[in-house]
């Protein structure tokens, strides 16, 4: 694709056109009529779409007000199809994460106004697929943040942002058993990641199926063996007892059947710390294989009441390892993750682990992710459908102790 057939529309009245191989060429008009029922954004958005894919445009430029000048557009549509990138925001505001790309690109979780942004041909038959509400006006922002969510092949950038990061360490915990089916793709999802600072703990409880054999031997990871079946609170506890982390260090859990959503997750993390006050976080996800979202997060009011509300900590899930030093300071012997037996428990562990961190982390020290980070995954080996009675009981124990 290096001859770009490139179109500017405005989405109040008119469209304009230029022939990108010739820079200085002046936008032509050529005049949309938008009927009286057109007034709509997400009407106006389709009705642009259908007439470029007529008129066979690789890429829309679209102006919410006015046209404006981008002198060097060519170069601009050049980056992202080399990034594989097919939405850009030109002008507008953001809010959430923003992740550099590079000198002059960033990805961005979620678009607060638009004033003019690019999309390339991938994106044309998905916006047609948006279904029109007729009782309810839907603007630009709506579908495009919609979007991202459901990372329908959506990467968003814009203009350079200058910000000093921290780079915090992230040390990734997964707990798993008989994990060969799920193993490389769990591993790809992780070697893929931009981010580079981090190191890999592959907690092995007692397998037999020789998964381990499958994960590469590259100094970033590290295999965990535990000779008896110990289930993953108790070796996630151990891992945290007995391996070296600073206080600042980010530990972030990660089940050995699920992935990561994509190549940002960890610089997005990694941002997110970089909110002085932020000491865990929860984010959204998607089921792995309909990519259908889920974004569960707590107001205030349900904070307050943690342990008598729904379970709304989503993953992807972590937190500052200092966080969980002060919970040993206080819970020297564990007690918050042990049933009346003084055994861990063997099912409902994030309950277990997150629920005394979390009230010593407190509301303001907890932030949300909107963009999913985590695929899940669904089949027959599932603790909530082999273990779910175990599960229960657990819960309903867990919920009962005393408060941190």
């Amino acid at each position: 694709m290096t001859n770009y057939r490139i179109a500017a529309y405005n989405l109040s009245e008119k469209i304009y056109t230029e022939n990108m191989n010739d820079i200085d060429s002046v936008f032509k008009q050529v005049v949309i009529n938008y009927s009286k029922k057109e007034t709509c954004e997400i009407l106006r958005l389709k009705k642009i779409v259908r007439n470029a894919i007529k008129s066979e445009e690789d890429v829309i430029i679209i102006y919410k007000d006015r046209a404006r000048s981008y002198p060097n557009l060519i170069e601009i549509v050049f980056h992202i199809h080399k990034l594989n990138f097919s939405f850009l925001l030109l002008s507008g505001c953001v809010k959430g994460p923003v992740v550099p790309i590079d000198s002059d690109c960033c990805y961005v979780s979620t678009l607060d106004s638009i004033e003019v942004f690019l999309i390339t041909r991938s994106l044309y038959y998905k916006i047609l697929q948006i279904p029109t509400l007729k009782d309810k006006e839907v603007s630009i922002e709506d579908i495009f943040n919609l979007m991202i969510r459901k990372k329908c092949a959506l990467s968003v950038c814009i203009s350079k942002v200058s910000n000093i990061t921290k780079l915090s360490k992230i040390n990734i915990i997964i707990p798993l058993r008989n994990i060969s089916v799920y193993v490389k793709e769990l591993c790809d999802s992780i070697l893929c990641q931009r981010y580079k600072i981090y190191h890999v703990y592959f907690l092995d409880d007692n397998s037999d199926d020789n998964f381990t054999n499958l994960i590469p031997d590259i100094l970033s990871y590290t295999v965990i063996k535990s000779t008896v079946q110990r289930f993953a609170l108790e070796n996630i506890i151990d891992a945290l007892l007995s391996l070296s982390f600073d206080n600042d260090d980010i530990i972030m859990l990660l089940d050995g059947d699920d992935i990561l959503a994509h190549e940002y997750v960890f610089e997005i993390i990694n941002e997110a710390y970089n909110v002085k006050t932020t000491m865990a976080t929860h984010g959204s996800f998607a089921i792995y294989h309909t990519k259908q979202p889920f974004f569960y997060s707590y107001t205030r009011e349900q904070f307050n009441k943690l342990r008598k509300v729904g379970w709304n900590l989503s993953p992807l899930r972590t937190f500052k390892f200092g966080l969980f030093s002060t919970y040993l300071n206080l819970d020297p012997t564990l007690s918050h993750m042990k049933d009346h037996y003084g055994s861990f428990y063997r099912t409902t562990y994030d309950m277990a682990l997150f629920f005394p961190l979390l009230e010593i982390c407190g509301y303001d020290r907890l932030q949300f992710i909107e963009d999913v980070l985590y695929y899940y995954r669904i089949h027959e080996t599932n603790d909530f459908i082999i273990n779910r009675r175990s599960q229960f009981a657990n819960e309903l124990e867990i919920r009962k102790k005393q408060l941190l």
